[in-house]
């Protein structure tokens, strides 16, 4: 199997914003009440809050709605976002848009069928620096999209 996507932790996804909201509130906590400044311990808790629910907005528009794992078999691809786990055969796949980006890029399957992930599944592939082969494996699936119905060679 090849693998399409950039490989990621859960950790880095899903716990490390927050913890970065803690970070940067208990540092300004820290400095304010070094600084003789005694602000109520209650504004930086709620200033985390606020940020918390604009950070989970942010996220589910954006990287919590992407796939975690893209997994190429030849004639279907395994996908896993979170713990949903769905394989999706390459003739349900309309087209592949790939958008670069500063590292890697990102990738939209459109589907001719709905998946339990929805009708356009969004991940990021990984960097040809990292992953000199991935360019040639997003275009040879690519081939393999706009060639359905004939015979599939990994």
């Amino acid at each position: 199997m090849t693998v399409l996507s950039a490989s990621h932790s859960g950790f880095v996804k899903r716990v490390l914003p927050f913890l970065a909201i803690a970070g940067a509130c208990g540092w300004s906590y820290w400095f304010g009440t070094r600084d003789g400044q005694s602000e109520a311990t209650w504004t930086y808790v709620a200033i985390a809050v606020v940020l918390a629910v604009v950070m989970v907005v942010v996220l589910r528009r954006g990287l919590w709605s992407m796939a975690d794992s893209v997994e190429d078999s030849g004639d279907a691809l395994h996908i896993r976002r979170w713990r949903t786990i769905q394989s999706i055969p390459i003739v349900d796949v309309k087209s592949i848009e790939r958008e670069p980006s500063l590292v890697g890029s990102v990738v939209t399957l459109h589907l001719s069928r709905p998946s339990a992930f929805g009708s356009a599944i969004r991940f990021y592939a990984p960097d040809a620096r990292k992953v000199p082969n991935i360019i040639n494996d997003l275009e040879s699936l690519a081939i393999r999209v706009r060639s359905k119905g004939g015979s599939h060679v990994a």
